[in-house]
């Protein structure tokens, strides 16, 4: 596919003053099955980085994270190890 053809058929222009001038119409990502990357392999430098865990600030960035739960299955799968990881339990009070 021509990448003009990939950008009419898959991305939208991101809000002005955005890093990535492009996302996907759609959400999840077309190119998730299940919780499955279809084009691993060839997913952009954005898509290999999310959710940016490594990058700075990462603390800043928690709530904008946790809005990803739904939609993102990495951003999904370490919210619950996180969870794991501090003992996190529904219903249970820390004190």
């Amino acid at each position: 596919m021509e990448p003009q053809q990939f950008i009419e058929k898959y991305l939208e222009p991101t809000d002005a003053g955005s890093e990535n001038p492009w996302q996907t119409r759609t959400q999840p990502c077309p190119f998730l099955n299940g919780n499955l990357c279809t084009v691993y392999e060839d997913r952009p430098a954005d898509c290999s980085r999310y959710p940016y865990l490594y990058e700075a600030h990462f603390t800043s960035r928690t709530l904008a994270m946790l809005e990803r739960v739904p939609t993102c299955p990495i951003v999904y799968e370490v919210v619950e190890d996180l969870k794991k990881s501090l003992g996190f339990s529904r219903g249970q009070r820390r004190t």
